[in-house]
């Protein structure tokens, strides 16, 4: 229990840090391997490996069966009947995003896989870029961002003001 809490709490702090992760309605962010069934999890057997029914994405294997969150999942003796469409804006079986169609370059694939530098909801839907510091926006997580990641310019490398540095205008140099 107490190893569960410390991974939870380590998770969420980086989380946080890194300015990650979807919330729920319920405005708690979903964090697979904690063993709660959380918004966009199909399972959650309080780990993330794979290969024990339960995905590292929180998604149940094929082949498997997991009725309780935080318990092991079972092997299947039924053929795995779940299908999934690809396209149809809902999150199921082995998809880790669907945002209702099958093009791949807007952040979910033609497989219903989350490509590289996007966020996609966890239910299904549209993906957005994630946030990148030096694109000239100040995005959550940032103080600043002046259009680069060059240090000692008043913005950070990571976003963030440098001492003595006042940074007005989101996209534009700071003053000193």
């Amino acid at each position: 229990m107490k190893k569960r809490f410390i991974l939870y709490s380590m998770t969420v702090a980086v989380m946080m840090l890194a300015g990650c992760g979807d919330e729920s309605t319920s405005g708690v962010i979903p964090v697979c391997g904690n063993g709660l069934l959380e918004d966009g999890e199909k399972c959650d057997d309080g780990n993330m490996k794979s290969g024990d029914g339960c995905s590292s994405h929180c998604v149940v294997e094929e082949g498997w069966e997991c009725p309780k969150a935080g318990k092991k999942c079972e092997k299947s003796d039924e053929p795995f009947t779940e299908t999934s469409v690809c396209g149809n804006k809902k999150v199921e079986k082995n998809e880790l995003c669907d945002d209702g169609n099958t093009k791949n370059g807007d952040g979910c694939s033609s497989e219903c896989q989350i490509e590289d530098e996007w966020e996609c909801p966890p239910t299904g839907g549209a993906c957005t870029p994630k946030p990148k510091c030096g694109d000239g926006k100040v995005d959550k997580g940032e103080k600043c961002d002046d259009n680069n990641t060059e240090p000692n310019d008043g913005c950070s490398a990571d976003c963030q003001i440098e001492p003595g540095w006042k940074c007005p205008v989101e996209g534009q140099p700071c003053a000193s």
